[in-house]
């Protein structure tokens, strides 16, 4: 049964703003492992906008969350598909999409019961 749903979309422009203005929205955002990756590909900003998009995504399906958003890991498995952790726990109940284009990025999240 779905518990809830969210959705969230990201102008690039407005992440490549804020990485420019505020060099601590890295830390606050993304966890290490997010992080490591994201060098990994050459700072490739679509990565940072899609796991930002599915943060805020699941933050709406969850409804209210009161923790930090690197608290929320978006990983991928071996074949590419990403998955949630949160606080180190994964969350298989959270099924995650996403998505981008030149100017968006746009993830959906949806959170079932087990």
């Amino acid at each position: 049964m779905i518990q809830g749903i969210g959705c969230d979309i990201l102008k690039i422009e407005r992440l490549k703003h804020i990485l420019t203005t505020t060099p601590a929205f890295l830390k606050h955002t993304y966890s290490k492992k997010e992080l490591i990756e994201y060098q990994k590909r050459n700072c490739d900003i679509y990565y940072l906008a899609t796991r930002f998009a599915a943060k805020e995504a699941i933050v709406k399906a969850l409804s209210k969350y009161n923790n930090d958003l690197n608290s929320i890991e978006i990983l991928n498995d071996d074949l590419g598909k990403p998955y949630v952790m949160i606080q180190g726990q994964q969350q298989p109940q959270i099924q995650i999409s996403l998505s981008y284009e030149t100017d968006y990025a746009i993830a959906y999240a949806v959170l079932s019961s087990i």
